[in-house]
């Protein structure tokens, strides 16, 4: 489910610690392995913002059993990263 993927998103995030890590995750999942060295990081978060404040895109996706990839990078990049304060501290 949606939900299901959300949390694994979670988990990987807290797995490498890193905001960049976690957004190169995310883009290597919707651009794959081969394409990610081309992928525009900020057109895609600007896109994200995108997809997740249009509501024709929520109804869309309640047909889905997976999330848009680009509402998943936007949960990535909006999450709270308390991991990256342990470690400056």
């Amino acid at each position: 489910s949606r939900w299901d993927e959300f949390s694994a998103d979670n988990i990987a995030c807290e797995l490498v610690a890193t905001r960049e890590a976690a957004e190169s995750g995310v883009l290597m999942l919707i651009s794959g392995p081969k394409l990610l060295a081309l992928a525009n990081r900020k057109a895609a978060l600007e896109q994200a913002g995108e997809v997740v404040a249009d509501r024709a895109t929520k109804r869309a996706e309640r047909t889905l059993s997976h999330p848009v990839g680009l509402r998943r990078l936007h949960r990535v990049v909006q999450r709270s990263w308390p991991t990256e304060l342990r470690r400056a501290a």
